[in-house]
C-alpha cells in the first residue's frame, strides 16, 4: 500500500533507499540494488557534468542527491553509507556527493562514539550509587541490529530507572554535568511530573549531549510500562567489555512499536528497526510479546508496527500474527495516515495545529473506550513539563492548573489558525 503514496518519478529513488538500509545486504537485495542502479547509471558513469541541479543522473532513473536527502531525513545515513560501500556503488555516485556523504557519515560516527563514552561514565556513576539503570535504544539497539554501535543514528541516550530512584538519578546526573533542559522541578511539582510524566531531559552543556531519564517506557496504559514491569525479564548483555542490564528481546520489540506509535512513525528508521530486530531475533517468544501487549492494552500499537515492518521491509511475521493483524480493520487506515506523512508532502503547521491534527490518530490507536477516554482526559487536562516551564520551581500544583490547561490550548490553537 505504501507505494501508492510515492510519486511515480520518485519510486525508484525510494526503492533503492529501502534496499540499501537493511542490516543484511544479502544476494537478493544486492541483485535488486544492481538492477535499480545500472540501467540509469551506465551512461553517467563518473561524469558529474552530465547531472542536473538536483543530482539526477543523465538517464533520469536515479537521483542520488534526493536519496542522500532521504537517508538524512529518515535517520538511516550510517547504514546507507556502509551498504553503498559494500555494494561497491561509488562509481555510480557523483564524486562531490560521495565526499559529502562520507563527511556526514564520519560526523555521525564521531558523535556516536562520544555518546558511548558518556554512557559508560553515567552507568559507572549510577552503579557506584546503587541506582538500577537499564540503557535502551541508542548504542544498545545499534549493537543488537548491526553488531556495531556506530551504524545507527541516535541523538541522545535513553536510560530507564525505577521511579523511586529518579531523584537519586537526577542528583547523579547533576554531579557529572547534566542539568534539566526545561525546568528544575521540586516538591509537589516534582511529584506531579513523576505521577503523570514518563521522562526527564538532561543536557551536558560542555559536550552538548542529551540524556533522557525514563521511569516509564510509554503510555498512558492500563498498567505502567516501567522498570517494575520489565525487571523480571531483564537480561545481561556484554557491551564494551562490561556487563549491563538490558530489556528482554520481547520487551524491546514491544517498546519499539509503542515508541513508534507515540512518534507517529515519523521516520523510516523506526520501521526499519522493527524489521531488522525481527530478522535478527528468530527466537522471539511471540506468545509472550502478545501477552505483554494485552496486559498493557497496546495490542493495536504492536500490530501496527509489525504490519508496517512486514509491508515496507518484508519482515517475516508468524502466520498467526499476520492473521490477527488482518482482522483489525483499523490497521490499514492507520497505516495510510503514516504513509501519507512518510512518503507524501505535508504542509507546514504550527506545533499546536500538529498536535490537534494528531489527536484522531492517537485515539484510534487505542482499542478500548476507557483507554480512549483516559488518553483524551490526560491530553486535555494534565499539565506537561512544558506547562511548568514558566512557573516558579517551587510553585505548588493546584486545581487551577488543570482547568487552565484546556483554556490555554484553545487560545493557542485559535491564534495559530488566525495567523494561518
Amino acid at each position: 500500500m505504501y507505494k501508492a503514496f510515492i510519486s511515480q518519478e520518485r519510486l525508484t529513488d525510494f526503492q533503492l533507499l529501502l534496499a540499501l538500509i537493511r542490516a543484511e545486504l544479502n544476494q537478493g537485495r544486492l541483485a535488486r540494488v544492481t538492477g535499480l542502479v545500472k540501467p540509469g547509471s551506465e551512461k553517467a558513469g563518473l561524469v558529474e557534468s552530465g547531472m542536473g541541479k538536483t543530482g539526477r543522473v543523465e538517464s533520469g532513473a536515479v537521483d542520488w542527491e534526493y536519496i542522500f536527502h532521504l537517508a538524512e531525513k529518515h535517520r538511516v545515513l550510517p547504514i546507507f553509507y556502509a551498504n553503498v560501500k559494500k555494494a561497491e556503488l561509488r562509481a555510480f555516485i557523483p564524486e562531490s556527493l560521495y565526499k559529502r556523504l562520507f563527511r556526514r557519515y564520519a560526523d555521525i560516527v564521531a558523535y556516536n562514539l562520544r555518546l558511548c563514552e558518556k554512557l559508560k561514565t553515567v552507568l559507572t556513576l549510577f552503579e557506584s550509587r546503587g541506582i538500577p539503570a537499564v540503557p535502551f535504544k541508542g548504542p544498545l539497539l545499534a549493537q543488537a541490529l548491526y553488531g556495531d554501535e556506530v551504524l545507527r543514528y541516535y541523538q541522545d541516550l535513553d536510560i530507564l530507572a525505577p521511579e523511586a530512584d529518579v531523584p537519586a538519578a537526577r542528583d547523579a546526573l547533576s554531579a557529572c554535568g547534566f542539568l534539566p533542559v526545561m525546568h528544575r522541578f521540586s516538591g509537589k511539582q516534582f511529584r506531579q511530573v513523576l505521577k503523570y510524566g514518563r521522562e526527564w531531559h538532561f543536557k551536558d552543556a560542555t559536550d552538548n549531549i542529551e540524556i533522557d531519564l525514563h521511569w516509564r517506557l510509554g503510555g498512558p496504559f492500563r498498567r505502567r510500562f516501567d522498570y517494575d514491569f520489565c525487571k523480571d525479564r531483564l537480561r545481561v548483555s556484554l557491551w564494551q567489555g562490561r556487563h549491563i542490564n538490558c530489556l528482554s528481546t520481547e520487551d524491546t520489540l514491544l517498546h519499539l512499536c509503542v515508541n513508534g506509535a507515540h512518534d507517529l512513525w515519523c521516520s523510516l528508521e523506526q520501521i526499519l528497526s522493527v524489521a531488522d530486530f525481527i530478522d535478527r531475533h528468530p527466537d522471539l517468544d511471540w506468545k509472550l510479546v502478545q501477552a505483554l501487549a494485552a496486559r498493557l492494552h497496546c495490542r493495536r500499537m504492536l500490530f501496527l508496527g509489525l504490519s508496517l515492518a512486514g509491508e515496507v521491509f518484508d519482515a517475516a511475521l508468524p502466520p498467526e500474527i499476520d492473521n490477527q493483524i488482518k482482522k483489525d480493520r483499523a490497521i490499514p487506515e492507520l497505516a495510510a495516515m503514516i504513509y501519507g506523512k512518510l512518503f507524501g508532502v505535508t504542509p507546514r503547521k504550527s506545533h499546536i495545529e500538529k498536535r490537534a491534527g494528531q489527536l484522531p490518530f492517537y485515539l484510534k490507536m487505542r482499542e478500548d473506550f476507557l483507554d480512549k477516554l483516559s488518553y483524551l482526559v490526560r491530553r486535555i487536562f494534565i499539565p506537561t513539563q512544558k506547562d511548568w516551564k514558566n512557573r516558579p520551581p517551587g510553585a505548588r500544583p493546584t486545581n487551577f492548573y488543570f482547568i487552565s490547561r484546556p483554556v490555554n490550548l484553545a487560545v493557542e490553537l485559535v491564534r495559530a489558525l488566525r495567523r494561518r
